[in-house]
């Protein structure tokens, strides 16, 4: 974690408190877990917060930080306790901890234009895009298939958007780096769990809003609601402006809520009505021409990439890109931009079949990913090979079998990190989503990969294999442990090696 060093002034992070501690007292890194409490090594002050998680709440372990010799705390204003320590009391343990790491950095989201990202689908490749675009030397970048070290990270494996102290010390890399622009996906996740609260923002944009993450948010509103505090305020100062994708019901919906509450927006997508229209999409197999109205313009270009979503992603970073740097410049370097890792990736097998590797793994993306071949490669005959994750919306199992039948020639269902459950029965849930005697389990995911290739080889130029799910993951989540393995390397390998 990038930071400014191993202790700051207390009036520098907690000037709200100025009569618990004089203004010139270190103090040591926040901490938010009390088994990170080790023996008290003399250099600053150490403060708790009390922070309330999914599974657990700070507050039941201060007896704990307490006894390993804290020096204050920062509880929830309602925490009936006392303590013999100075006790802050704060609104929202949450919202503070997300602030105090900006001060602790120096307030960097403050020296930076921090362009952040929402929705279900499309985040990674805006990121990517919006980066190319503003040029890497001026913008730093944070996505889901970026390393990020994350000091307080919630599990084994990295969430789409790390915890304030990662986040926080990645824009202060950036400003340190020279840098004015960063732009950084925001999960759901992140929103309601209010990770970083109070970040101030150049914009924020709505990608869309499919079928996920239901396990979490109960239901598609509850979903919708949590993204929507990007925008609204509930999540900090109001972004200077609001970039929504205008095609679907939902980004419709958040336009007229932000209109109503005359926050700025503008939207992008296929509609008439939208300010950034993409207005003809002709896809072939090397890629894809596009016509968009742009900035009040009519622009053509040639991508090598598939699928008109990812036109739309790239719209929807076209659109914010142009507010910062002159739209020819902007569009000639559109022509030069790659997807990211495990985003409709391609390899070509042995015979002239393709593969492909995406991370689609909601019915929506897979949908749009299946279309997107059948548009590119309509004499193509697609072998789909996908899973779902255990200890997630079940809701999706049959949704995604359901897509997989209309839109591929064969199905092959195999694991896709099936965590703390049975494959057997992930899998059985997948395929009561199946009509027809069109698929295949295979819970090896190697095993499932190299059927894959074997029939995608045998029809020759017409095979195309499609490998969904995990795109640019490195591991296999199964049992409590993660076991290397990795969609590329098992393609590239015949299937031998994940």
């Amino acid at each position: 974690m990038s930071g400014p060093g191993p202790v700051r002034p207390w009036g520098e992070i907690f000037f709200d408190f100025p009569g618990h501690f004089p203004f010139s007292t270190p103090v040591a890194a926040p901490v938010d877990d009390d088994r990170r409490l080790g023996p008290r090594d003399g250099i600053g002050l150490r403060v708790f917060f009390a922070r309330r998680g999914v599974g657990d709440d700070g507050h039941r372990h201060i007896p704990s930080a307490l006894a390993r010799g804290v020096d204050a705390l920062v509880v929830d204003a309602d925490w009936p306790g006392s303590a013999a320590v100075p006790t802050l009391r704060v609104a929202d343990v949450r919202e503070f901890w997300s602030l105090v790491w900006s001060r602790w950095h120096g307030n960097p989201d403050g020296r930076l234009a921090v362009h952040a990202v929402t929705g279900t689908n499309g985040k990674t490749t805006f990121v990517w895009a919006l980066q190319h675009l503003l040029g890497p030397e001026s913008c730093g970048r944070l996505s889901t298939v970026d390393p990020c070290e994350d000091p307080f990270g919630a599990g084994p494996v990295p969430p789409t958007t790390p915890s304030a102290p990662a986040v926080h010390g990645a824009l202060a890399a950036a400003v340190a780096a020279g840098k004015d622009h960063f732009a950084l996906e925001i999960s759901s996740h992140a929103l309601d769990q209010k990770r970083l609260w109070g970040l101030r923002l150049a914009s924020a944009t709505f990608t869309n809003l499919g079928h996920d993450h239901l396990d979490y948010h109960g239901t598609v509103e509850e979903y919708f609601d949590a993204k929507c505090r990007l925008f609204d305020g509930r999540g900090g100062p109001v972004p200077e402006i609001c970039s929504v994708g205008g095609t679907t019901p939902q980004g419709r919906r958040l336009r007229e809520l932000l209109l109503a509450k005359k926050i700025p927006v503008q939207s992008f997508g296929t509609d008439d009505g939208c300010d950034w229209q993409l207005l003809q999409w002709k896809p072939d197999g090397d890629g894809m021409d596009l016509c968009l109205r742009a900035g009040g313009e009519i622009r053509a270009l040639r991508l090598s990439l598939l699928g008109e979503w990812n036109a739309l992603n790239l719209l929807a970073a076209l659109a914010i890109a142009a507010r910062h740097r002159p739209l020819d410049q902007l569009c000639e370097r559109l022509r030069s931009f790659s997807p990211p890792p495990g985003r409709m990736e391609r390899l070509c097998l042995p015979g002239g079949a393709l593969a492909l590797i995406d991370y689609a793994h909601t019915p929506d993306a897979l949908r749009a990913a299946l279309e997107c071949l059948r548009r590119h490669f309509p004499r193509g005959r697609i072998i789909l090979v996908f899973g779902c994750g255990g200890e997630r919306d079940r809701q999706k199992r049959p949704a995604m079998a359901a897509v997989a039948e209309e839109f591929s020639d064969f199905s092959i269902v195999t694991n896709d990190n099936p965590r703390g459950e049975s494959p057997d029965a992930i899998a059985a849930e997948i395929c009561s989503g199946f009509c027809k005697n069109f698929h295949r389990t295979v819970l090896d995911r190697r095993a499932a990969i190299a059927l894959g290739i074997r029939l995608a080889r045998r029809l020759g130029r017409d095979g195309i294999l499609l490998v969904a799910g995990k795109g640019h993951e490195h591991g296999m989540e199964m049992g409590g442990k993660i076991f290397p393995f990795q969609d590329r390397r098992c393609l590239e390998d015949g299937g031998a090696h994940g």
